[in-house]
C-alpha cells in the first residue's frame, strides 16, 4: 500500500472518530478534492492585482477586493505589509509581543456566505524560489489552527525548509459550523512552539468559495474524508484544532 494512500486512511478513521465539535474545519492541500468538498458552491479568487500598497501597523479595514485586511501589531519597519504591486499579498509574521515588539500578523475579513477558502502559491516573499521555512507560517480560524509544515506532513526541524512555492492550502467548514467570517494569518509559534522567529511570505491569490444554499450542503467531515480518499484526491491533510486560553 502507497504511503499516499495509507496517509488518506490515517486522516479518514482520525476523522470518524473524533468528537464532531473538533472537525469543523477541512484542510486540503489538493484543489480538485477541496472544491469537490464544495460542490453547488461558487468559486471566485482575488488575484491582489492592483499598485502597491503599504497597511500601517495596526490599521483595519485596508480595502483588497473584496475583502478587508487588519493588521494586528507593529511589524518590522523595513518589512511591507500589502500588495507588492505584481500581483502578491506579502507580509512579515513574527510571533513577538505586537505592543512592546515587531510581532505582527493579519485578519482577513470575508464577504458573506463563504463556506470555504483557499492560498495559492504561498511562497518567501523575497523570491519565488527562496528558502523559507513551512512552520513559521499559520492559518487560525476560531479556535482551530495549522501550520503550514502541518498540512503538507513535514517535520518542525530547522532544516526543513521548502525551496518552492506551495500551490494550493485550502478550508472548509462543516455544516454545524456554517460561514467563516474571518481568519488569521500567524506566525506558526502562535499555534505551537516553532524553533526559529520572523519570516517574510507572500501570497499569489485568494479563491473564495460562496452559496447562498443552507448549511446542509456543505458536507459533513466523514463525508469530506470519503471525498478525499477517492483516486484523484489525496491532498486532505490531517487537520489541527487548539484552544488557547
Amino acid at each position: 500500500m502507497g504511503k499516499s494512500w495509507l496517509h488518506a486512511i490515517v486522516v479518514f478513521l482520525t476523522l470518524c472518530l473524533a468528537p464532531s465539535a473538533n472537525a469543523a474545519i477541512m484542510t486540503f492541500t489538493d484543489r480538485g478534492a477541496w472544491e469537490a468538498a464544495l460542490a453547488g458552491a461558487t468559486f471566485s479568487t482575488e488575484e491582489f492585482d492592483g499598485p502597491v500598497t503599504n497597511f500601517a501597523a495596526n490599521s483595519t479595514g485596508n480595502a483588497v477586493g473584496s475583502i478587508t485586511i487588519d493588521v494586528v501589531g507593529n511589524g518590522e519597519a523595513a518589512q511591507p505589509q500589502g500588495l507588492n504591486g505584481a500581483g502578491l499579498l506579502q507580509f512579515q509574521l513574527d510571533s513577538s509581543d505586537p505592543v512592546t515588539d515587531d510581532g505582527l500578523s493579519l485578519t482577513v475579513n470575508l464577504p458573506s456566505d463563504v463556506f470555504g477558502f483557499a492560498l495559492t502559491n504561498i511562497q518567501d516573499r523575497l523570491s519565488p524560489t527562496g528558502i523559507y521555512t513551512p512552520f513559521e507560517f499559520g492559518i487560525r480560524i476560531g479556535s482551530f489552527g495549522t501550520r503550514l509544515n502541518d498540512a503538507l506532513g513535514t517535520s518542525t526541524s530547522p532544516g526543513n525548509q521548502l525551496t518552492a512555492p506551495t500551490p494550493f492550502l485550502g478550508f472548509v467548514a462543516d455544516a454545524a459550523m456554517g460561514p467563516i467570517a474571518s481568519f488569521d494569518i500567524v506566525h506558526g509559534d502562535l499555534i505551537d512552539p516553532v524553533p526559529t522567529g520572523a519570516q517574510a511570505f507572500a501570497v499569489d491569490g485568494l479563491v473564495l468559495a460562496t452559496t447562498a444554499q443552507t448549511h446542509s450542503a456543505i458536507p459533513e467531515p466523514a463525508t469530506l474524508a470519503l471525498v478525499a480518499a477517492g483516486p484523484s484526491g489525496l491532498g486532505l491533510a490531517a487537520h489541527r484544532r487548539r484552544n488557547k486560553g
